[in-house]
């Protein structure tokens, strides 16, 4: 789980990806632009439900929550898939909201078990019929400041199956996780932490796990947690390891422009 701020309205402004209806690409290269054969549009679920977390701490929560929701192109005869991925996104967002209007703190008292307060899942980038996820859950228990947990994924929609890193984008995995390496030592060189002691055994630990990728217009985002890079002041970043043109994105922390700017 990644530790987050505090969270507020604000923080989910609108649309945390701002995904635009139809975002094309090739993501097997990236060599040509390759047309989207799906849209795409934001479903959201706003509820406000009252959470006693211990000590006197009672208050108003507002559960923020939103999915994707695919569409074919006209056209497109091939639309049952993503017809069981949305039903699979809706399930998967209602089971996690009736949770969270549920919570107690005999759920965290029992077995950790944080209330969820704010979801998203948003689709960056639609490459043909290949979709890049971005999933954000931020939960809440009491104390000064709650956790965030950011994870990618990668889906057919023809089958509405999920996919492997490497099926996806054509890119074999260790070579992403080279270029990840690379682009993590450029942002820290360029931004150090207050103790870079660490540093290396921490880029590895990063870049092993495929949820930690996702897709975007500009290339393949590696994600990072809070406290891995630095202190929870240094703060989480999302930084472009494989651009599709501009290589002078790489290194980059892609996390402002993409979802906005969470501080």
């Amino acid at each position: 789980m990644r530790a987050g701020r505090r969270l507020s309205d604000r923080w989910f402004g609108g649309s945390l990806a701002r995904p635009p209806a139809e975002r094309s690409g090739k993501i097997e290269g990236g060599a040509n632009p390759k047309k989207a054969n799906y849209t795409v549009k934001q479903v959201k679920q706003n509820e406000t439900v009252s959470t006693d977390f211990g000590q006197g701490n009672s208050q108003d929560v507002k559960l923020v929550y939103e999915y994707p929701e695919f569409s074919p192109i006209k056209g497109n005869k091939t639309g049952k898939g993503a017809k069981a991925l949305n039903a699979q996104l809706k399930s998967d967002d209602d089971a996690t909201l009736q949770r969270a209007k549920a919570w107690t703190l005999d759920n965290y008292n029992a077995n950790m078990e944080m209330q969820v307060n704010a979801r998203s899942v948003t689709c960056l980038f639609i490459s043909g019929s290949v979709a890049s996820l971005r999933t954000d859950e931020c939960s809440y228990a009491g104390g000064a400041h709650g956790s965030e947990s950011v994870k990618g994924s990668f889906y057919n929609l023809d089958t509405g199956k999920q996919i492997g890193f490497e099926e996806a984008t054509g890119i074999s995995f260790d070579s992403i996780k080279s270029e990840a390496a690379t682009a993590l030592r450029s942002y820290l060189s360029t931004n150090p932490p207050e103790d870079p002691s660490s540093n290396e055994e921490h880029i590895q630990k990063i870049i092993q796990n495929e949820d930690c990728y996702y897709a975007t217009s500009d290339g393949i985002v590696v994600i990072t947690e809070d406290y891995e890079l630095g202190t929870y002041a240094y703060g989480r970043v999302e930084i472009l390891v494989h651009a599709w043109k501009d290589q002078s994105k790489v290194g980059t922390d892609v996390k402002p422009a993409y979802i906005g700017n969470q501080g």
